[in-house]
């Protein structure tokens, strides 16, 4: 019984430490992608995106208002 017990407590240490390598690379993952997303939406890049799409996009020349 012992043994078995040992066993079981062995394999689900390892199971917890190879989930939490997973999850520490999803985190890197999920930073890694957040930054490459804030690169892209910067006014400049979505301005030559738009100029390079042909979309005659460009700043508002109003200021936002309130309904």
């Amino acid at each position: 019984m012992y043994i078995s017990n040992k066993y079981q407590c062995q394999t689900k240490i390892e199971t917890i430490i190879k989930l939490e390598n997973e999850v520490e690379i999803m985190k890197t993952e999920s930073v890694r992608e957040k930054s490459i997303y804030m690169g892209q939406s910067r006014e400049s890049v979505v301005k030559a995106m738009s100029d390079s799409l042909g979309l005659n996009l460009g700043p508002s020349t109003q200021p936002p208002y309130q309904l």
